[in-house]
């Protein structure tokens, strides 16, 4: 009966033992995140002049420029479509 009760507290310990080993480095790599996390934060709230969605870079420039002409080719769309349906053509 000792002996079981032994065995059992040594299996208690081993799990202890991992599972709070994985909580300590799961904590520490949140710890690691939350600290890059928090550099770009301080890189965004810097009050240079520059629009907060042109501040990740060249890639965030490429982005927003991609898309005023995607809005602009859609509007273009929109108004041919809307003359064609205005103006039928005639048979």
């Amino acid at each position: 009966m000792n002996s079981a009760k032994k065995l059992l507290q040594l299996g208690q310990l081993g799990v202890r033992h991992i599972s709070t080993s994985q909580a300590r480095l799961a904590s520490e790599k949140q710890m690691a995140n939350y600290a890059k996390l928090k550099e770009k934060q301080e890189k965004f709230q810097i009050a240079d002049g520059v629009l907060v969605y042109v501040k990740g870079g060249v890639m965030d420039k490429i982005m927003y420029q991609f898309t005023l002409i995607l809005c602009a080719v859609g509007l273009g769309l929109s108004g041919k479509v809307l003359y064609e349906l205005s103006y039928p053509k005639k048979q």
